[in-house]
C-alpha cells in the first residue's frame, strides 16, 4: 500500500511539473561556460560567470592571446556569429535556451555588439510585425509548454555581410528583413 501511494505521487507530481500547457515553464540547465575559437581561426571567443561575486564577462581574444575586447554579461545558450575582424558579435536565439525563443512580444532575439558595446536590439514582434502567440498559432507551429517555439520554425539561417554591416534574417511566409547595424 505505502509503495502504491509513493507511484502515484511521483506520477502525480511528473504530471504537474512536465504537461505542456500555457501555465507550465521550461526551465533551462545552467548554461556551459563558451571558450571557443571563431570559424575564421583568428580569434577566441570566452563568455564566463564567476558565481561568488554574480559577474560574468564575456571577452575576445586574438590567436597570440592579446585582448581584443571584453564586455559584461555572459552568453549563456545565445547562438553567435564573431566578424572575421573579431569587432563585431552577433547573438541571437535567447540565453536561457538557445535555439528556443519565448513567444513574447518582447523576447529580445537578436543583439549586435561592437568591441562590446550593444549597438543593437530586436525583440520578435518587431521582426514579425505582429503579436508572436497568434502569428504562432495562425501558423500552426509547435508550441512548447510557457509559450517557446524553436527558431527554425519562424526564421531560416541569419546570414551576415560584415563589410556592408547588414544582417539578413529569412522569416516564414514573408520577405527577410534587412537589419542595419
Amino acid at each position: 500500500m505505502c509503495s502504491m501511494r509513493r507511484v502515484l505521487w511521483g506520477f502525480s507530481l511528473v504530471l504537474l511539473f512536465f504537461t505542456p500547457g500555457k501555465g507550465s515553464a521550461m526551465k533551462p540547465a545552467p548554461a556551459p561556460e563558451l571558450d571557443v575559437s571563431s570559424i575564421h581561426g583568428r580569434f577566441r571567443l570566452t563568455s564566463k560567470k564567476e558565481w561568488l561575486i554574480f559577474k560574468a564577462t564575456t571577452e575576445v581574444k586574438s590567436e597570440n592571446g592579446t585582448g581584443l575586447w571584453k564586455m559584461p554579461g555572459f552568453m549563456g545558450r545565445w547562438q553567435w556569429l564573431l566578424s572575421p575582424d573579431g569587432r563585431t558579435l552577433v547573438l541571437f536565439g535567447s540565453e536561457p535556451f538557445g535555439e528556443m525563443i519565448a513567444l513574447r512580444p518582447d523576447s529580445i532575439i537578436v543583439k549586435v555588439h561592437e568591441n562590446g558595446a550593444l549597438l543593437k536590439t530586436l525583440t520578435l514582434k518587431e521582426v514579425l510585425g505582429a503579436d508572436p502567440e497568434v502569428w504562432a498559432e495562425s501558423r500552426k507551429l509547435e508550441i512548447l509548454g510557457g509559450g517557446w517555439v524553436a527558431w527554425r520554425d519562424i526564421f531560416g539561417e541569419l546570414k551576415p555581410d560584415w563589410v556592408r554591416r547588414v544582417l539578413t534574417l529569412p522569416v516564414q511566409d514573408r520577405d527577410a528583413i534587412i537589419i542595419q547595424y
